[in-house]
């Protein structure tokens, strides 16, 4: 529905500054800058808590494990796979 409005929506993106009509982007698939202009409003949807409670539990019992992903802070799937390959990587 927001796209027949003609509501644009940006995904895979991190905000890194606005200015009076436009707004900056790093993509976080390819590092490329994306540049939004002519813009009215912005609107961020970013509602997300991590949810540790397993990690806690471990801590708590003494077991010695390394956090990734969405038990840090919000991630892509990208992101979160990566993590997951540097750590296996480490063992």
């Amino acid at each position: 529905r927001l796209h027949r409005l003609g509501v644009e929506i940006t995904t895979h993106a991190r905000l890194f500054g606005t200015d009076a009509d436009s707004a900056f982007f790093q993509d976080t698939l390819t590092d490329e800058l994306v540049v939004a202009e002519d813009m009215d409003t912005l609107v961020l949807s970013l509602g997300h808590m991590p949810q540790d409670a397993l990690g806690q539990s471990l801590e708590d019992a003494g077991v010695s494990f390394t956090r990734i992903g969405d038990c840090l802070a919000p991630r892509t799937a990208e992101e979160a796979v990566l993590e997951g390959l540097q750590i296996a990587w480490e063992l």
